[in-house]
């Protein structure tokens, strides 16, 4: 699944402890990473689209809000566009945001 969705045919068996709750699976000292976790943590398993789409969809964000920091600074009207291609273990990713027709 991507990033923030929840299908409704996900089960507990779709669900993996993390690496760290992993290694404290077994019963020790407290303290020790033998220690099983007070709290348990889980993590979805995220595909590598899904991945590569979120890591995009934040290079957008993170570029319209230096865009609007330096527009404000230099005083600059009108506007602009990104393009973002991804080659990705055999799979072509393209991105596009702005206002060119």
């Amino acid at each position: 699944t991507c990033l923030g969705e929840e299908p409704e045919s996900m089960n507990a068996s779709s669900r993996t402890l993390t690496r760290a709750a992993s290694l404290r699976g077994s019963v020790g000292t407290p303290g020790s990473p033998g220690t099983p976790p007070t709290r348990f943590f889980t993590e979805k398993k995220i595909s590598q689209e899904c991945l590569v789409m979120g890591a995009i969809e934040t290079a957008f964000r993170e570029m319209d809000l230096q865009i609007e920091r330096e527009r404000t600074v230099f005083n600059i009207s009108g506007g602009c566009t990104a393009l973002v291609v991804v080659y990705l273990l055999g799979k072509l990713y393209v991105a596009n945001a702005g206002d060119s027709r």
